[in-house]
């Protein structure tokens, strides 16, 4: 098992742009062989073999050994095509009955509409509309009425008590749309609302106070903010507890048990960072048992959900046999979705491949190529390989 982590943490200004989208995306790209999975090895001893991994390990033969990840990645585009036509018609819907055009949405409504006709586009440019709807989000006005400003009758509301006015007011102040961002103002509404109970705007709450955003940083608060909202299922509130837990933060001591409970919680909901680093905490036997071939399952699931370095570590699974058998075509085809998403350590071991003629037919120029690419993302390896 191997490669570099990915980014771990959210920040706020993510969080403002994909709050809406995201829970709808993961919820549609689970893995329900690995929630499965998860349930019956759950059942087995904290320590010592696991009498219940046959059993796993034949739903895993079952659900998904079979299937190649040309057919999963098709299933998991289809998916994702969906989400984001339903998201492209929502927007195209919300800037028609917006009263006064261009006005109330910074970006233009043609920008929308033009988005929302990407329903017949290639399965590559949904892909692409999914992120450009997420950047449209934070632009979004929140009323349809239009007289002056348009985020008076949000001031109002929040005013009012509205926990969900109050959550859109401060997301407002981050991305600056009131014409002045102003992160003070930002944690003043999260606050109201998080106090309200209400799980997105206690997770952004936790991250003002992590990342010391219109508040002085503060990790105990910003676990303590992080740990509400994970009690009310935010899958992403839940994969910061588990951070803050696994590195020590806001907490007197780093507790790898804690961590990987909190992990179980986000990854069984799909979050693909979770399953990642689930994987990885199996694989290192880290807060729970060591056991190579959840971490296989975990680093399937995440991949499934295009996380590069999860593809990476899959690809490692496929090519060494950890955690199942060992199968040089399906290495091969993860080794090159995740090298193809800029992961150096795949375009290094891809380079090796080729030039070995190691599963697949040696071919010296390709080998050469990868190897190129990987040393001009800095993989030391690679550098070291071009400089002999």
């Amino acid at each position: 098992i191997h490669g570099s982590p990915p980014r771990l943490s959210t920040t706020l200004d993510d969080f403002v742009v994909s709050e809406k989208l995201s829970s709808n995306a993961e919820q549609a790209l689970r893995s329900k062989s690995a929630e499965l999975i998860e349930k019956v090895l759950s059942r087995g001893p904290l320590a010592g073999p696991n009498p219940n991994l046959a059993l796993a390990q034949r739903i895993w033969s079952l659900t998904a050994a079979a299937e190649p990840p040309q057919a999963q990645q098709v299933e998991s585009e289809r998916q994702v095509k969906a989400v984001t036509s339903g998201w492209a018609r929502w927007l195209a819907a919300r800037s028609k009955r917006c009263r006064v055009g261009d006005a109330c949405d910074p970006c233009g409504r043609p920008q929308i509409e033009a988005a929302a006709t990407c329903e017949a586009d290639s399965q590559d440019q949904n892909l692409q509309t999914l992120r450009t709807l997420q950047n449209h989000q934070s632009h979004l006005c929140f009323s349809t009425e239009a007289p002056g400003d348009p985020s008076q009758a949000r001031e109002r509301e929040a005013a009012q008590g509205s926990a969900e006015a109050q959550f859109e007011l401060g997301a407002s102040y981050v991305a600056g749309l009131p014409g002045v961002r102003d992160e003070e103002k930002a944690v003043h509404w999260y606050t109201l609302a998080a106090e309200q109970g209400l799980a997105k705007a206690q997770f952004a709450l936790g991250l003002c106070y992590k990342q010391g955003r219109g508040v002085a940083q503060d990790p105990e608060m910003a676990l303590k903010w992080f740990t509400k909202a994970g009690h009310q299922a935010h899958a992403e509130a839940q994969f910061h507890v588990a951070l803050c837990y696994l590195h020590g933060e806001g907490v007197k001591k780093a507790d790898a048990a804690k961590a990987a409970r909190w992990l179980k919680k986000a990854a069984s909901r799909g979050h693909s960072r979770a399953q990642f680093e689930l994987g990885l905490c199996h694989s290192k036997g880290l807060g729970v048992p060591r056991e190579d071939f959840f971490a296989f399952v975990q680093f399937r699931a995440a991949a499934l959900q295009d996380l590069e370095v999860a593809e990476y570590q899959l690809a490692g699974c496929y090519h060494r046999g950890v955690g199942v058998q060992k199968d040089m075509a399906l290495a091969i085809d993860w080794y090159t979705r995740a090298a193809e998403q800029g992961n150096s350590g795949a375009q290094y071991d891809m380079a090796v491949c080729y030039l070995t003629g190691d599963g697949v037919v040696a071919d010296v120029e390709l080998g050469m190529t990868w190897m190129q690419r990987a040393a001009e993302l800095g993989y030391a390896k690679a550098t070291a390989f071009l400089e002999d």
